[in-house]
């Protein structure tokens, strides 16, 4: 990253809020400045309420046997604070999020033969895309997203499904499938082995420095690097509990800050610590501040980092937007949502990404069934 251009923080800062989301990432390369800048909630508010951008998070849970999803607005001056929420109404069945990455969600409904159908879209304009579906007769265990490109737009999907024998004596192994947007197919990898009674954390993927991660059982860090299709893992910056007490009650996670891999430990019933990757290549981390959790209930526990100085923390039957600069907090109920289990950020423009709607497959079936009656019929 280079140096910060010689121009004024206040001058940067009324130039950048009026940015577009792909000007805003190529600007967050030059400057350590405008990277920095850039993630702040009083920046956030001010680009959504500059330009058309939405900035939130997707909350979901499981209620009854069935999961719900809500929108929750993280800006105070949203794009869209004046229309109705976001939703994901549009799409043809109820569905369940997978995966989120800079404003594309991945969702799986059924249909109503129950057969899974995997879903991409971009809730701010409305456009999904069916894709094919893996081998839905493996059970998936973790899906993830990265969008590769925007304009024209190219993601990634991860899925890792059981195999029939997962178990060997040493692995516990994962069966890996690629689904890229460029050649609209799954491609199998080879399957992940990891040691035996290790398990890559339920909740959703971090994404950062090009790479998808989990947190293990082991606490370490799993890292799936989608444009090279490999994976790799690697320890975290400070000891934590091995007996995975930390693992099972969400204290620690791994999550991203100011576009980097971060970690947040718990070190005391009121403390965090956040530390950060500053050298990706050699996993070279370092302590960057210490998070004082105060005047909340005790009922709370950390959902993820908003933006650098605001978390969001979890509730029953509501959320917490914790502000660290002066340990304000901002509270959103949830409807329908006891347990708010997954945390999907989403920052989106309006802008057209050319999701191309049904599988023309299915068309082309229905076409071909409906040619095939006739001829049966002359």
């Amino acid at each position: 990253m280079a140096s910060s251009p010689a121009l004024p923080s206040d001058l940067s800062f009324e130039i950048l809020t009026r940015a577009s989301l792909d000007t805003l990432a190529r600007c967050r390369v030059l400057s350590k400045q405008w990277n920095r800048m850039t993630y702040d909630s009083r920046f956030i508010d001010q680009l959504c309420e500059r330009t058309k951008t939405t900035c939130g998070v997707f909350i979901q849970g499981l209620s009854k046997n069935k999961y719900s999803s809500m929108f929750v607005p993280v800006a105070d001056n949203n794009a869209n604070s004046n229309s109705e929420p976001l939703s994901l109404r549009f799409l043809p069945h109820p569905v369940k999020i997978e995966a989120a990455h800079t404003g594309i969600l991945v969702c799986v409904g059924r249909n109503s033969r129950n057969i899974p159908q995997y879903y991409v879209c971009k809730p701010t304009t409305k456009e999904w895309e069916q894709i094919h579906n893996p081998k839905t007769r493996y059970m998936t265990e973790h899906t993830s997203l990265m969008v590769l490109r925007s304009n024209p737009l190219r993601y990634k999907i991860v899925r890792f499904s059981r195999p029939k024998c997962p178990c060997s004596k040493l692995f516990y192994n994962l069966r890996c499938e690629v689904y890229d947007s460029e050649t609209r197919a799954w491609k199998q990898l080879n399957n992940v082995a990891l040691p035996n009674g290790i398990f890559l954390s339920f909740k959703p993927a971090v994404s950062a420095c090009g790479a998808l991660h989990w947190l293990l059982s082991d606490n370490r860090v799993f890292a799936f690097h989608a444009y090279e299709e490999n994976w790799e893992t690697f320890a975290l910056p400070c000891r934590t509990s091995t007996d995975s007490e930390s693992y099972k009650h969400n204290v620690n996670k791994v999550v991203e800050y100011q576009g980097r891999l971060a970690w947040v430990c718990e070190q005391g019933e009121d403390l965090m610590e956040l530390w950060v990757m500053e050298d990706y290549k050699n996993k070279v981390w370092s302590r960057r501040r210490v998070i004082r959790m105060i005047g909340l209930d005790l009922s709370t526990s950390l959902g993820t980092l908003c933006s650098n100085d605001v978390v969001l923390m979890r509730g029953f039957y509501r959320i917490v937007f914790y502000k660290l600069e002066d340990y304000s907090s901002k509270v959103a109920k949830l409807e329908g949502i006891p347990s708010p289990d997954e945390f999907f950020m989403l920052q989106s423009d309006s802008e057209p990404s050319d999701l191309r709607g049904p599988l023309k497959s299915s068309i082309s079936n229905v076409k071909m069934v409906s040619r095939s009656s006739k001829e049966l019929l002359s």
